[in-house]
């Protein structure tokens, strides 16, 4: 994809670490041949890098009810990324943007479409969902096969036609991302030595519960 991809050493070191952005974090297990996502964590709203990388890369490994948190044994073959969300621009339609470019967000109250064969009602809430950059390349996934995907995202579950399709109010985004194994980690700050190797006293529950106490002071975020 086209999104920029930045050098592991350079987010979350510089002298601009209190600037706000918003911000997603991804954590990813090595299986075989490739990496397996195991959570992404993010926030919209503009979060200051001191205290959000650690806080949303916490969040995204224990916290993403939708995969099992990453255990002690598997932090060797974990890879972290982070996405600094950056040009939000607001689309003319739902399909003014480009794969591989683009994340968007969308947003529809769900008047324009049907559901079971009726109108869906005036005062229907309204719904929102997004997806970063690279996923709808890494999915193969059209504009149209893309946005189809993040209207069922956003819960909604009534016939997808042209009729909706033209409601949605659509912004793209692009980011600056940047990827760190474990490996990577070990070789930058360790010399390359694994630093859980002589770690025999700290079980995986006191790992757990330490960065569990971390998590606890979340502000609120969103998967991704």
């Amino acid at each position: 994809p086209a999104s920029t991809t930045a050098s592991s050493s350079n987010i979350g070191t510089s002298d601009d670490d209190d600037d706000e952005y918003e911000i997603t974090t991804t954590t990813s297990v090595h299986d075989d041949s490739d990496y397996d996502l195991r959570g992404c964590i993010g926030t919209l709203a503009p979060r200051s890098l001191n205290y959000a990388l650690s806080e949303f890369a916490i969040t995204s490994a224990l916290h993403d009810h939708r995969f099992n948190p990453i255990a002690l044994h598997e932090l060797p073959l974990l890879r972290v990324g982070v996405s600094l969300l950056v040009k939000y621009e607001e689309c003319e339609h739902c399909f003014d943007w480009e794969v591989g470019v683009h994340g968007i967000i969308i947003k529809f109250d769900g008047t324009g479409g049907t559901t079971s064969g009726s109108s869906v009602r005036k005062n229907e809430r309204g719904y929102s969902a997004t997806y970063l950059p690279e996923v709808a390349h890494e999915q193969r996934w059209s504009q149209r096969e893309a946005v189809t995907s993040l209207v069922r995202k956003a819960g909604y579950r009534g016939v997808i036609g042209d009729e909706l399709l033209r409601s949605i109010r659509c912004t793209r985004y692009q980011s600056s991302k940047c990827r760190l194994s474990y490996g990577e980690y070990a070789a930058k700050r360790h010399g390359g030595l694994d630093p859980l190797r002589d770690a025999g006293v700290v079980t995986a529950a006191a790992v757990d519960e330490a960065m569990r106490q971390r998590a606890r002071s979340s502000k609120p975020c969103v998967h991704l």
